[in-house]
């Protein structure tokens, strides 16, 4: 399950904020009851939110700055989504001072006091320094709140991060209920937003390639890998792979004439003859010629290594084993071999997912290649 880590010090302040961002997880009708009586109530304390927000489990959510520093640093691999507000200092950290420091030195910070003054009123600011010195590749999973974004603006520490690229500037929101239903949209398909994260590499090159359609789809292959549905997993491996990747490759290649063309629909690939060669024969002379990745590898060097070739004709034959029919068509005209699927083990799955990914970094050296030799 996708978790998120929510850090605000005035949580009293911020309940209907609250209700708005994290409607989408409050699936239990017991958090909004309870966040309703709160802000009805004139007795409000930060713990009763967090008490009624703490039967969402995907939430966690910190309102002291010693706290959230606790949080990120034993936990950080824990969270999908983090959402940090940048002026912590509402509620006085002076009594977790000796704390802070400790976790300060343990994120390697040897001169704490001096942390702890120099961002005061913008504790936020650290807590972003230290998630993306813990891992980098969480400035795609942090979305980071200020009620002053002119302020922000003037902040050279960040200014440094988005120009050398350690940070999103897109990911600093202003807080208004504009922004809010942003949040709440983004958090009503987490799921989604956590794949894009983990695959981040392969959605961007099929996002530069092939387009948003296209990323939709590798992500509801995942999504499908994930909740362990295997059919549906193997439709989209096997579209992917034949009907984008490599057609695309064979078309870029422009080699009309080739065999690996099916005679009966020129648009539509012999999967397994383009992996591995097939050939044609001259009628007069009874030579062959040999056409597909490989010989073509052999002419122009496009980087198709047995490690692909072996890959792509694994995915290939393990989908076809378990699916019939006409793949152009694969939502409506394809039959599943239920007994076929059920074979496949968690092992299979992963072993597919983690050759899709292959493929798809080959693809996206190969596909620029061939541009070049064919231009």
């Amino acid at each position: 399950m996708s978790k998120i880590l929510y850090i605000e010090d005035q949580l009293v302040r911020n309940i209907t904020s609250i209700r708005k961002i994290f409607n989408p997880i409050f699936k239990d009708n017991r958090t909004l009851k309870l966040l309703d009586d709160i802000d009805n109530s004139t007795y409000k304390k930060a713990e009763m939110i967090i008490e009624a927000c703490s039967y969402t489990s995907c939430l966690d959510i910190c309102h002291t700055y010693v706290n959230a520093l606790a949080k990120i640093i034993n936990n950080y691999k824990d969270y999908d989504l983090v959402i940090i507000d940048r002026n912590l200092s509402e509620n006085s950290y002076h009594e977790d001072i000796d704390d802070i420091k400790l976790y300060l030195r343990q994120c390697g910070f040897d001169d704490p006091e001096e942390k702890i003054t120099s961002y005061k009123t913008r504790e936020g600011d650290l807590l972003l320094l230290i998630l993306l010195k813990l891992d980098k590749r969480f400035k795609d999973k942090i979305y980071y709140l200020t009620a002053n974004l002119d302020e922000i603006r003037g902040s050279q520490m960040l200014k440094t991060l988005i120009d050398v690229d350690d940070f999103h500037e897109n990911h600093i929101i202003e807080k208004n209920p504009e922004k809010e239903v942003f949040l709440s949209n983004l958090i009503s398909d987490l799921p989604s937003f956590t794949i894009q994260n983990d695959f981040k590499t392969q959605c961007d090159i099929i996002r530069k390639k092939l387009g948003e359609d296209w990323v939709k789809k590798f992500i509801r292959m995942i999504r499908h890998y994930r909740e362990d549905n295997k059919e549906e997993c193997i439709l989209f491996l096997r579209m992917l792979l034949a009907n984008k990747l490599l057609t695309s490759i064979a078309k870029k290649m422009n080699e009309p004439e080739a065999p690996y063309w099916k005679r009966e629909n020129l648009n539509q690939l012999v999967t397994k003859g383009f992996i591995k060669n097939c050939f044609s024969i001259d009628k007069a002379t009874g030579q062959k010629t040999y056409w597909g990745l490989p010989k073509f590898n052999e002419l122009y060097n496009i980087g198709y290594t047995s490690v692909i070739r072996n890959a792509c004709l694994s995915i290939a034959e393990i989908c076809s084993d378990c699916i019939h029919g006409d793949f152009d068509n694969f939502e409506r005209d394809v039959t599943i071999r239920q007994e076929e699927v059920d074979a496949l083990t968690q092992y299979t799955m992963r072993s597919l997912l983690n050759q899709i990914c292959d493929v798809i970094l080959w693809y996206n050296e190969a596909i620029d290649l061939i541009g070049d030799i064919k231009s």
